[in-house]
């Protein structure tokens, strides 16, 4: 798919969206630059119409501080409906499509209660409808929407005041027409601040995950995700695994393919620069993903998602050294997925043969056998393990 950019301007703080045009090499301007009509504007996210093609942006215009949605029609930018909210600076709102269609969904806080709401365009009324019952949350929630890739039910991750401020999840009822939780509520070790946290749901397991700053392992990221199983929310590999302080916001999306979740924030082990990393189901461990940790130029905070045609993942960001103008970069080398073994974990009475694999025939594989996390550095395998004693064998590609 065609890449979009959208971010407040310098000087103005204006809201300006741009494309890449791969003929060119450039970033171009859709439609006219700086369109809002306030002098600034805030929490600028956009998202597009997944039938149409066309961009769709949501933002808090200075104007009266307005929740304004607009789409670009071909020629101009154009009102979705009525503004949603009103008179509130500070809405952290969210705006996705709900998957395959054409519905527009928008979470955010009532001004008059501070309470969370889910509304979904109506394009025979030009209005915007309540999903489920009217503020359902705790006053004042952080709320990100998310919508399962493969069931289309719509879920909000949720700073939760009923619950310490700690993470909770909620899913739409169909049945009962409500928003119930999903799990444990508040099921995070710690109270967790509104900017520090992601949410997304796997498009192969249709399991949800989130990523968040965890107090009580150092300030480091920790992620989890719901087990169907036992109905709890469980740690996703080691809790607080990139071993610092992290600040800044965190970003999360989940590989189209394997299913694999990724993490994109500022590493405070590398200059606050960003680092993206993976979980690898081999290892249990989260690695960084491409040759190396802190690969911008400074300090910066991404946005991280998956093109959903070559399942590259992007990030865009801004940076000091570029007057915090915004930049994106992709990885540049080919989607490789984690090998495989032949032999499961286990106990057995006989050496074991273990040859390792992986589903992209062309990646080279590294392993250990000490239980240590491999890099590019390790041994390179070339063919089977033989397996005499107890070991650790752990690989990447």
């Amino acid at each position: 798919g065609t890449p979009y950019v959208v971010a407040p301007g310098f000087p103005s703080s204006k809201v300006s969206v741009r494309s890449y045009a791969t003929t060119t090499d450039s970033w171009e301007l859709v439609g006219s630059a700086n369109f809002n009509s306030g002098s600034t504007a805030y929490i600028t996210q956009i998202a597009v119409d997944p039938l149409t093609g066309e961009p769709h942006v949501i933002y808090t215009d200075s104007g009266g501080y307005l929740g304004v949605v607009k789409k670009f029609n071909g020629t101009t930018w154009v009102d979705v409906g009525p503004n949603v909210y009103d008179d509130d600076w500070y809405n952290r709102h969210w705006m996705t499509f709900k998957p395959g269609t054409s519905e527009l969904y928008v979470s955010y806080n009532n001004t008059a209660t501070r309470r969370g709401n889910v509304v979904k365009y109506n394009t025979a009324s030009s209005s915007w409808d309540f999903i489920g019952q009217q503020d359902f949350t705790a006053p004042y929630p952080y709320m990100h929407l998310v919508f399962s890739p493969i069931t289309s039910e719509p879920h909000v991750a949720i700073v939760d005041y009923f619950n310490s401020e700690k993470l909770s999840v909620m899913k739409y009822s169909t049945t009962t027409s409500l928003w119930e939780y999903l799990g444990n509520a508040g099921f995070t070790s710690t109270d967790v601040s509104g900017l520090l946290f992601d949410f997304a749901i796997s498009p192969v397991t249709n399991i949800p995950y989130v990523s968040y700053v965890d107090d009580t392992n150092g300030s480091g990221i920790s992620v989890m995700k719901y087990s169907t199983t036992t109905s709890l929310w469980e740690y996703v590999g080691p809790a607080g695994f990139n071993g610092a302080t992290t600040t800044g916001n965190i970003f999360m999306a989940i590989h189209p393919s394997t299913g694999e979740p990724y993490v994109a924030f500022r590493d405070a082990l590398n200059g606050n620069r960003l680092t993206v990393m993976k979980y690898d189901s081999l290892s249990s461990e989260w690695v960084v993903v491409g040759s190396v940790a802190g690969f911008s130029q400074d300090q910066s905070t991404a946005v991280l998602i998956f093109n959903p045609i070559t399942n590259e993942p992007y990030v865009a960001f801004t940076s000091p050294n570029y007057g915090y103008a915004l930049s994106v970069m992709k990885i540049n080398r080919p989607d490789v997925v984690t090998p495989s073994p032949s032999t499961s974990g286990g106990t057995y009475n006989n050496d074991q043969s273990v040859t390792l694999s992986s589903a992209t025939a062309t990646s080279t594989i590294y392993y250990t056998t000490d239980g240590s996390t491999p890099t590019t550095s390790s041994t390179l395998y070339s063919g089977a393990i033989t397996i005499s004693s107890v070991t650790t064998l752990k690989a990447i590609a």
